[in-house]
């Protein structure tokens, strides 16, 4: 049975989302919460993109939606593999409530946005690149949470 890992990260980071597909995807089953919204999104007539671009603004029952399928996910899976180049709520939130949970959280960042203090307290192992993360994780059996 493969592990499950969550890919947190901001809607906009296609390029880390498609690589750790292509590059992981045999190894890992892969929770994207991003590909999972697609549908969501045609179904109201719109597309991430379109969020992305400010086109369409997400209302409160939809954002409520999201949110809760985000936890469900998180809930349900091994591992978090957070993508950080600049943080955004959506994914710091996905950090913390994936802590709260219990679940080893792996952050891939630069080396700066590593610094921050909650963010340290908070995240099992800090990478600067993809593969070396799930290099690392692929490696393990059972990890371990290390306060």
């Amino acid at each position: 049975m493969l592990k499950k890992i969550y890919l947190a990260g901001t809607v906009t980071a296609t390029n880390y989302r498609d690589h750790v597909h292509n590059a992981w995807g045999n190894t890992f089953e892969l929770v994207d919460p991003i590909k999972r919204n697609d549908p969501e999104f045609a179904n109201r007539g719109t597309s991430l993109d379109k969020v992305i671009a400010g086109e369409y603004f997400i209302d409160d029952d939809f954002a409520s939606t999201i949110v809760t399928e985000d936890k469900e996910m998180i809930a349900n899976s091994d591992y978090v593999v957070a993508y950080i180049e600049t943080p955004t709520f959506g994914t710091v939130m996905e950090v913390m409530f994936s802590y709260i949970l219990s679940k080893p959280v792996f952050v891939i960042a630069p080396l700066n946005i590593q610094k921050d203090v909650w963010l340290r307290i908070h995240t099992t192992m800090f990478f600067t690149e993809i593969d070396e993360c799930f290099e690392t994780i692929s490696r393990f059996r059972k990890l371990i949470r290390v306060y």
